[in-house]
Formats: C-alpha cells, structure tokens, sequence
C-alpha cells in the first residue's frame, strides 16, 4: 500500500494516470483515492495515444469526480473492468463498465 499525494493539477487513474503511447496490458489494480474535488479514471487517467487491453480495477474514490473507466479515452481499452464506488459524504455510488470487443 502507498500513500500518494499531489498539490498540483494532475490526471489520476487507478493503474496509470496518461497514457500517451504503446499498449497497457494484462494487468489489475485495487486502490483508494481521497481527492481535493480532483478528476479521478478508476482504470486510467487518460489516454491520448495508445490503448488498455485486458486490464481489471477494483476501487474507491471520495472527494472527486470518479469516472467508471477513464476521464477521456475510454474508446482506447477493451476486454477490461472496472468496479469502482464513488463516496460522497454518506452516499456510496457503484460506477461499474465493462469494455469488450
């Protein structure tokens, strides 16, 4: 378990927070993310080139805005799954999306 923490304007993800290149594969993250009103990708951040393939999230985000499987992107990953639950104060959200193709 790590704790990390940023001060700066960041893209979040679960596994990987940009992917700007190459293929991300074969892979599985479990986390927890308390955000300061952040964007958070349960499975990445963003993917600007490149793609997810056959990768699996299992998390929960509170004080941010939680997106299932990626803020921007998400046309980029198949055959993944993301679980992930948004909490806000004493409100628990379940964000679930498979992608396969």
């Amino acid at each position: 378990m790590y704790d990390v923490s940023a001060n700066a304007i960041v893209i979040v993800g679960g596994l990987v927070g940009s992917v700007t290149g190459g293929e991300v594969s074969e892979c599985m993250t479990n986390f927890s993310f308390e955000g300061n009103d952040k964007k958070v990708g349960a499975l990445v951040g963003e993917i600007e080139n490149g793609s997810v393939v056959n990768c699996y999230t299992l998390s929960k985000v509170s004080n941010a805005s939680a997106f299932a499987l990626a803020i921007s992107g998400a046309d980029k990953i198949s055959n993944s799954y993301s679980r992930a639950y948004h909490v806000e104060s004493e409100l628990v959200t379940k964000l679930a999306a498979k992608m396969f193709s």
